[in-house]
């Protein structure tokens, strides 16, 4: 099964766009660009690491619906990743679009990969639930910015 790094570069190379530093998904990574929290990327950049692109990987909530009787939780469970694109260009990018678009389909591709979904077992079921969205580009101290944010939706029941 592929990789999130290794979708975004194949997507980067099909849209000919520069290929991103690689999100470390290792905790004590050297990278420092992912975080298992919803966290503004303004209070990381210039930490240790905390070098775009960032990815934030969290929880949104969920609601035990009782679709399972007897358990403690059964229900849905929404999760949200956010990869940020920074640069510090003096001037807004002319096309930040074609980036975000190799994000997406990266995003799309991963998440609809059977091997992907099957990995999950047990207590836990990916639904299929996914949505893309795009925030819009803005100016934050001396970077450009731009969220691309996966909202995917689990089944749980434990």
């Amino acid at each position: 099964m592929a990789s999130f790094n290794a979708r975004l570069e194949q997507a980067c190379t099909e849209f000919g766009v520069a290929i991103p530093k690689p999100i470390d998904f290792e905790p004590r990574g050297k990278a420092r660009n992912f975080f298992q929290a919803s966290v503004l990327p303004e209070y990381v950049e210039g930490s240790r690491g905390g070098e775009y692109p960032l990815m934030m990987l969290y929880g949104t909530g969920s609601q035990n619906r009782n679709e399972q009787k007897f358990q403690t939780f059964s229900g849905p469970v929404n999760v949200s990743i956010d990869y940020w694109i920074g640069t510090r260009d003096s001037s807004a990018p002319v096309n930040a679009e074609t980036l975000v678009d190799a994000v997406e389909s990266a995003f799309y591709a991963l998440f609809n990969d059977p091997d992907w979904e099957a990995a999950y077992s047990g207590d836990v079921a990916y639904n299929g639930d996914l949505a893309v969205v795009r925030r819009p580009l803005e100016l934050a101290g001396p970077h450009w910015r731009q969220a691309v944010a996966a909202r995917l939706v689990f089944d749980v029941a434990s």
